[in-house]
């Protein structure tokens, strides 16, 4: 040891002592601050999750989700499946949830979350604000993607190749983002959206736009404007009870629907009402004015 800390010892006995353990405690106060929290494993319904927030607020979420699960099922008219348990992943340290990320391929820098429809996990991390969570509309984006996946929705899909076309997983996916859990119980406030805005700012869209985004697929590649075309239009199904049913009609027979572009399919569910797609595109720009007015 260095001779001025034997002189110091020796002048103020114990006060080196004290002085060691006072540095030794702020040590592992600050270490502890770079360490993920302790891991909370919560059960609920068909949901397991395994969380780095507190039991308390772990808890609460997977009630949230629990019921915004039950939502999806009574609004699809889907048969909840009772063998296949969710695993989900909540991080509040941003370094686990990325290094994760990274092992999935996912740009875990660009995106809040994400799941794995075929293990039937989702790992997302959550920011805290003083309201709550800043991207808790990632959780439920997510989730909705888990909930509805081909392999739940469709468990003897008689042609299992077949996938949901984007407008329909990610519009679902989108209009979730805007569920609110309220003293009145789960609702969804549309007007409320980020994907209201970059909606408008596409606005006037050429005649047809519905028929681009219908067909769209990810192999070809997306855009923020083409999540919120999708979310346009499964918003405006959802505000009709008659629109809604024919996305009801939809999901049931979409495995054995024929191979055709998804806009022949779109066609034959939705736009008879309205006669020819420029009468839609009409009642849909005109639903999202009334939107803006809220």
């Amino acid at each position: 040891m260095d001779a001025w800390v034997l002189k110091s010892s020796s002048d103020k006995p114990g006060m080196c002592l004290k002085a060691a353990l006072e540095l030794f405690i702020l040590g592992l106060l600050f270490s502890c601050q770079s360490l993920p929290s302790e891991l909370n494993i919560v059960h609920q319904n068909s949901l397991e999750c395994h969380s780095q927030l507190p039991y308390l607020e772990t808890k609460k979420l997977m009630e949230q989700l629990a019921t915004l699960q039950a939502r999806l099922y009574d609004l699809l008219e889907i048969s909840p499946p009772q063998h296949l348990p969710f695993k989900i992943h909540i991080f509040d340290d941003k370094k686990t949830y990325m290094d994760i990320a990274a092992n999935f391929g996912v740009p875990g820098k660009y995106a809040d979350g994400f799941c794995d429809t075929d293990r039937l996990e989702l790992y997302a991390w959550l920011k805290p604000s003083i309201t709550g969570y800043k991207n808790i509309s990632t959780l439920f984006h997510e989730f909705t993607h888990l909930v509805l996946s081909e392999k739940i929705i469709y468990p003897e899909n008689p042609r299992p190749g077949k996938r949901l076309p984007f407008w329909v997983t990610e519009g679902l996916a989108t209009y979730v983002e805007t569920a609110f859990f309220e003293d009145s119980g789960l609702v969804f406030r549309p007007e409320k959206s980020q994907r209201f805005k970059q909606l408008l700012a596409c606005l006037p869209m050429d005649d047809g736009w519905t028929r681009e985004i219908i067909n769209r697929d990810y192999a070809h590649g997306v855009s923020l404007d083409d999540y919120a075309k999708a979310w346009g239009i499964t918003t405006y199904i959802f505000s009709s009870p008659l629109l809604q049913a024919g996305m009801v009609h939809y999901m049931q027979t979409f495995p054995e629907q024929p191979d055709q572009l998804p806009f022949k399919d779109f066609e034959d569910f939705f736009l008879e009402q309205h006669t020819d797609l420029m009468i839609w595109e009409e009642a849909v720009l005109s639903y999202l004015q009334y939107l803006k007015s809220i």
